[in-house]
């Protein structure tokens, strides 16, 4: 439904790089941050691939050298990880899907590798591909670059709707 009076949404930050922070002083005053975590960095590879068992952890700068698959539902110029690759050099990006699920086959079958987030247990809980048959390994990012991601809420909605699952309420 087309409701500009109720919304919800998520924006993604990287704080320690001026160009690709978010800043909370510039939304609309009826939009409120309702919920935020950071999170650390990770290269996503599946279990099989021969760069996943090579690695504990790896650099960006590594990275952006190896195969990658990019999900971005969106134009790729859009995507906060595709932004923040460019912070170290051009990737070298094979393919880039906006279908999630084409994105972890493409993670399952190939030789590529992803970047993401570390998931939390209850992240990895709901993804039966983190799950006990361990299709994806995650291997964390040696640089300590944090995601901060913030869960917005038009006003309306976040007063109005006591049942609106809130965490933490900021």
């Amino acid at each position: 439904r087309n409701n500009t009076e109720l919304c919800f949404g998520r924006i993604n930050s990287f704080d320690d790089y001026p160009n690709l922070r978010v800043e909370t002083a510039f939304f609309p005053e009826n939009i409120k941050v309702i919920n935020e975590k950071s999170t650390r960095l990770v290269m996503l590879a599946a279990t099989a691939n021969p760069i996943s068992k090579k690695y504990n952890s790896i650099s960006l700068d590594s990275l952006i050298t190896k195969p990658l698959v990019l999900y971005a539902p969106y134009d790729i110029e859009y995507n906060h990880f595709y932004k923040l690759l460019h912070v170290y050099g051009e990737p070298k990006i094979k393919y880039k899907t906006s279908n999630l699920q084409t994105f972890y086959d493409l993670l399952r079958t190939t030789e590529c590798v992803s970047i993401g987030v570390s998931s939390d247990n209850q992240d990895a809980m709901f993804n039966p591909l983190f799950s006990q048959d361990q299709q994806l390994r995650m291997i964390p990012i040696r640089e300590n670059v944090q995601m901060r991601i913030l869960y917005l809420a038009n006003q309306k909605l976040y007063t109005e709707n006591p049942a609106f699952p809130v965490q933490n309420r900021i």
